[in-house]
């Protein structure tokens, strides 16, 4: 898929496993932290999960 000039993709489980778990101690978007880029990753905490 394509989607805002960026080539998307579906994550695979242990990516999506790894996001969750570095998202837990960051705040919620817009604050500054709350954006990472981390092995070719890029996680976005955009909200509490439930």
């Amino acid at each position: 898929m394509y989607a805002m000039g960026l080539d998307v993709f579906e994550t695979p489980a242990e990516l999506e496993e790894y996001a969750c778990q570095q998202a837990e101690d960051m705040p919620v978007w817009p604050e500054e932290g709350s954006m990472i880029y981390e092995n070719g990753l890029i996680t976005v905490k955009m909200g509490e999960s439930s």
